[in-house]
């Protein structure tokens, strides 16, 4: 993400550190948002999610307003 952001990408051999920053936002110092969310995913998406259970590894949103007033 930094990279789309015209950043310099973090330098791998610098161990946990990398870890460590990637969670914070380099402009604020702040912590970023950690959790994946999804407005509205299409019916097969959504089956596919539940079947495999991966879709408590995600926030939901019924739709694209909700989601933004998520936030």
């Amino acid at each position: 993400m930094r990279i789309l952001h015209g950043e310099r990408p973090d330098d791998l051999e610098s161990g946990w550190d990398v870890l460590h920053h990637l969670g914070h936002d380099a402009a604020t110092g702040d912590e970023m948002q950690r959790e994946v969310q999804l407005a509205a995913p299409p019916p097969a998406v959504a089956r596919v999610l539940q079947r495999t259970g991966m879709d408590r590894l995600f926030v939901i949103h019924e739709g694209r307003d909700a989601a933004i007033a998520a936030f």
